[in-house]
């Protein structure tokens, strides 16, 4: 059974914000009210509703966004850094110049999402749907996307350096220039993504899916390619990955059918 929603005025907003130090705005429809530049550190708005609320600027430091839903909100220059935002929605929401830095964001929707430069340093972004997303040149440094589904997600010039990618889905995502230096990549989908000029230098690719990926210009010094499947795979990297880094890698239980 669902819990009942408390809807509220922006009058009775503004009330609530002047006399109150700790923000409890759990569970209530807030759709369409104004937070514009607005001091929320560790405020509780788990299972709220913000549809339409204008977020630009607010300070959302600590907070609880836990199960909230974010459709079509402004969030602008919002700072959310380490707040929870457990299966939050941001479907299609724009997320341009928003902090994420360390955000817990473990299960959430952002299926369509723009997060194009967005800081997400350290985020746990745990079985996020990030699918058809776009995290250009976004700051994924250290991040946790086990699990996370990014089929046809758009990550040109993004930095994934140190992430954790294991079991994550990348199927047919464009991956053009992305960092993904030291990146475990163990067990993921990366079959017919765009990896031209990537840097997979000393990423963990054991049993990792290439099938038909475009690998021109990409490079896998000192990575481990154990088990991997490459099959129809850009053989121009191929023939390049085994003339020039042999020594480098193990090719010996390789996939290279096709």
């Amino acid at each position: 059974m669902s819990k009942k929603l408390k809807k509220i005025t922006q009058k009775e907003l503004d009330q609530t914000l002047e006399k109150v130090e700790e923000i409890d705005l759990s569970w209530h429809d807030l759709s369409g009210l104004n937070f514009e530049d607005t001091n929320l550190k560790r405020a509780n708005f788990q299972g709220a509703i913000l549809i339409g609320a204008d977020l630009r600027g607010a300070d959302l430091e600590g907070a609880n966004l836990e199960g909230a839903d974010l459709q079509r909100t402004n969030l602008s220059g919002a700072d959310f850094l380490k707040a929870n935002l457990r299966g939050t929605n941001f479907k299609k929401v724009n997320l341009w110049e928003v902090n994420l830095k360390e955000a817990d964001l473990w299960g959430a929707n952002l299926q369509r999402a723009d997060l194009t430069g967005v800081n997400l340093f350290r985020a746990n972004l745990t079985e996020v749907d990030l699918e058809e997303a776009s995290l250009r040149g976004a700051n994924l440094e250290l991040a946790n996307l086990t699990g996370a589904n990014l089929f046809r997600a758009y990550l040109t010039g993004a930095n994934l350096s140190g992430a954790k990618l294991i079991n994550a889905y990348l199927e047919l995502a464009t991956l053009i220039g992305a960092n993904f230096q030291k990146a475990d990549l163990y067990r993921a989908n990366l079959s017919r993504a765009d990896l031209e000029r990537a840097d997979l230098r000393g990423a963990d690719l054991q049993v990792a899916n290439l099938q038909k990926a475009n690998l021109k210009g990409a490079k896998f010094w000192g990575a481990d390619l154990r088990y991997v499947s490459l099959d129809g795979a850009n053989p121009g990297l191929l023939f390049y990955t085994q003339k020039f880094l042999t020594s480098f890698l193990s090719f010996r239980f390789l996939n290279l059918n096709g």
